[in-house]
């Protein structure tokens, strides 16, 4: 299976020069083509700055803050339709700047077949939909009311959906086909509408093992989306162990080991 990884940064050029060569350390071979979703105009800069670790560096223009922040699927469906078309692989790996991966992908990823669909914290929406900051809100709801009923009308869905935790995400070239050459709405946001798509497109899904539990406590010290930093005593311990945990979310500092 021949492995690329999308890399999606926004700022702090040395953090993501220390996080990239982490994945070329852990990952030789394997090519890194860089999503930039910060200001235009620090994109040179950035290019400049990362230039040996990346393939190519592609910047997400024309779009908000907060269209990027909460449309990462279809910044990737932007890079797939104008550079990853021309890219030769089997599956792409998206990895944000401040998860920090220390071990290879092969190892972390090997129980995803080559066309499955890897998302974290995979987990049916009924189980979370009452507690999730997604859903909270009566205008969110709607949006998700709108999606469904769309998938609904266009595509004839009938199946339970999914959430899931964006970070760490990877899907088969297959996926991110079917998904430039479809209509998505800009409705809701990344952790809906892939599950969702992957179940209209007919793609199995998979959890990446990255989180394991929603609302927990205790896993939010080793994995969370809530801006929770992960501490540097807490990797230190986990690499101790010889089965212990190699994947940390959000981690926004250089990591020397």
């Amino acid at each position: 299976m021949k492995r690329i990884i999308l890399f999606r940064f926004h700022t702090d050029a040395a953090v993501c020069r220390n996080r990239l060569e982490l994945l070329k350390r852990h990952n030789p071979g394997v090519a890194i083509f860089g999503l930039f979703g910060g200001q235009e105009n620090d994109s040179e800069h950035f290019r400049e700055a990362l230039n040996p670790y990346l393939e190519d560096l592609y910047c997400i223009r024309e779009k908000s803050p907060s269209w990027k922040r909460t449309h990462g699927d279809l910044a990737m469906k932007l890079w797939y339709e104008e550079v990853g078309k021309m890219v030769s692989f089997d599956t792409i790996h998206y990895i944000e700047w401040d998860l920090l991966l220390l071990e290879s992908l092969e190892k972390m990823y090997g129980h995803i077949p080559e066309k499955g669909i890897g998302l974290t914290s995979l987990i049916p929406l009924k189980n979370i939909e009452k507690q999730w900051f997604w859903l909270s809100e009566e205008s969110l709801r709607t949006q998700w009311h709108r999606l469904l009923g769309f998938v609904k009308d266009k595509y004839g869905y009938s199946q339970e959906p999914f959430a899931c935790e964006f970070p760490g995400a990877c899907m088969p070239r297959g996926f991110l086909e079917e998904y430039s050459n479809a209509d998505i709405p800009e409705l809701c946001h990344d952790e809906l509408r892939i599950p969702l798509f992957s179940q209209v497109f007919g793609f199995k899904l998979y959890d990446t093992r990255l989180c394991r539990k929603w609302f927990d406590e205790q896993e939010q010290g080793f994995f969370n989306c809530d801006s929770k930093e992960i501490s540097l005593s807490t990797i230190a311990e986990e690499l101790a162990k010889q089965s212990g945990r190699r994947a940390f979310h959000p981690f926004g500092k250089a990591f020397v080991k």
